[in-house]
């Protein structure tokens, strides 16, 4: 189960921004499931004999709904944090909005398995939260691999580290034993003041361009230099 609360959320939260966050997970579905809020609680609805035309991101949110154990996702708006707060629940719903498709879906699964990765999460309080994140956050960076290998149908996919830039900029890269790039990197960078962050899912190409993995995917794969 995963619990929504913050924004003002009441019996059943009624907030435009919530209401763009279940657009944007429905829409990652092309349609086949339907995003909701219940009584606080995130649900969804699938249509009959859409269990072929789902993708490993929906299968996996909907096993985090129908996991009988409680998490808790606290929604709040152009905050400092980049994404999320493990320790204090807290998900900035601007940042969320801000991501690339990929990034989005990227962010959602790994936030969710390190908390679902957490036994009591929504018992402990942030020290205790803070002493068992490291092993949270290494299931979640396995689960940013799964879903990376899916979408580039590449099984070498590897995490490799995290460098934090310029301007609180981060990034996560991971490695590859693909010819046609040298790595891929989950990017979050700050637009528009302190408050706000973009992200996107970035591919380096063999000849130094860089690229959004959305892009890379519509390209002919013939026009993509491998490494001789």
């Amino acid at each position: 189960m995963i619990s929504i609360t913050g924004l003002g959320a009441g019996q059943n939260i009624q907030n435009p921004l919530v209401d763009q966050f279940l657009e944007r997970l429905t829409r990652t579905t092309n349609g086949v499931v339907t995003f909701y809020i219940l009584n606080n609680l995130l649900r969804y609805a699938a249509r009959p004999n859409s269990v072929p035309k789902m993708t490993n991101f929906i299968r996996g949110i909907m096993q985090f709904i129908d996991t009988p154990v409680r998490v808790s996702m606290r929604f709040v708006n152009r905050t400092p944090i980049i994404i999320d707060s493990f320790s204090s629940g807290a998900v900035d719903i601007d940042d969320m909005l801000n991501a690339s498709d990929h990034s989005f879906q990227l962010s959602l699964m790994h936030l969710l398995t390190e908390r679902f990765a957490t036994m009591g999460y929504v018992l402990l309080g942030p020290q205790q939260r803070r002493r068992v994140y490291a092993r949270s956050h290494n299931l979640a960076l396995d689960s940013d691999v799964q879903l990376l290998s899916n979408w580039l149908n590449d099984p070498t996919i590897r995490f490799n580290f995290q460098m934090n830039g310029a301007n609180r900029e981060i990034m996560l890269f991971f490695s590859s034993q693909n010819p046609r790039y040298l790595s891929i990197r989950h990017s979050f960078f700050e637009t528009l003041g302190r408050d706000r962050t973009t992200s996107d899912v970035l591919i380096e190409l063999n000849d130094g361009r860089l690229i959004s993995l959305a892009n890379f995917l519509r390209m002919n794969p013939s026009s993509i230099p491998a490494l001789p």
